[in-house]
């Protein structure tokens, strides 16, 4: 991702592409991917959000659509593009010996043998 970061993600392009690639177009790509790069899960779009962005930058270079509100200057930085994510509760894989998941014991419910 560092010719992301520098902007320079021209210089990466399919050598037979170069040329046929419109910037804006370019630009939307590299900073979804960036995005679902991203370490922890919460911070990487959902995949609505990634297919809507990816559309987005084929309908860029298919038709050279009017700009979109976070492309009025002529560099769009990663912080420019912000998906909203939902916020998801992350909860653990494997119970941990017995213990409680749902909170205080008293709304817990026991099974009993018959």
């Amino acid at each position: 991702m560092l010719w992301q970061k520098k902007g320079q993600l021209k210089n990466i392009i399919d050598p037979i592409l170069v040329g046929n690639i419109k910037p804006s177009s370019l630009r939307i790509f590299g900073v979804i991917v960036e995005k679902c790069l991203k370490a922890f899960s919460i911070e990487r779009p959902t995949m609505h959000d990634a297919l809507y962005y990816l559309n987005y930058a084929l309908r860029l270079q298919q038709t050279g659509m009017p700009k979109e509100p976070f492309e009025e200057s002529t560099t769009t930085t990663i912080t420019s593009l912000e998906l909203q994510l939902p916020v998801v509760l992350n909860f653990p894989v494997h119970e941990d010996d017995g213990a409680p998941i749902g909170g205080d014991d008293s709304s817990d419910i026991e099974i009993s043998e018959v």
